[in-house]
């Protein structure tokens, strides 16, 4: 039996705008992506996670007095084992964009200054 061409290409393309429709939907569906800043880091001797959360409060203190919002951070400490590293600091941004927002923000206030080398003088990233 033989097919009308017209109708078969009507089909051909109603197949493919189906299959677009379904990408569409899923990238629509899809999360909102982030960005995860990471530092592996190792203590300086005789400082430990103490030393490293002294230096988180810091930073969040000198933020507030200069109005900056900063991003959820995450220290992971090794337990056993793995590389030789004592933790692994994560802060997840929105986007690159708010990366680059918190990152001119710290480096235009005045307040945030000594925030690196306060880190600095605990651990080397």
């Amino acid at each position: 039996m033989k097919t009308n061409k017209p109708i078969r290409m009507l089909a051909c393309l109603m197949a493919l705008g189906l299959a677009f429709s379904g990408f569409a939907t899923q990238a629509a569906d899809a999360p909102p992506s982030v960005l995860l800043e990471t530092f592996a880091c190792s203590y300086h001797d005789g400082k430990d996670m103490d030393d490293l959360l002294a230096a988180r409060d810091y930073m969040v203190k000198q933020a507030d007095k200069a109005g900056v919002s900063l991003a959820p951070s995450y220290v992971w400490s090794r337990f056993k084992g793995g590389p030789d590293l004592d933790t692994i600091w994560f802060t997840v941004h929105e986007d690159l964009t708010a990366f680059a927002a918190e990152s001119e923000a710290f480096g235009a206030a005045p307040e945030l200054a000594g925030v690196n080398a306060r880190f600095g003088t605990v651990a080397s990233c």
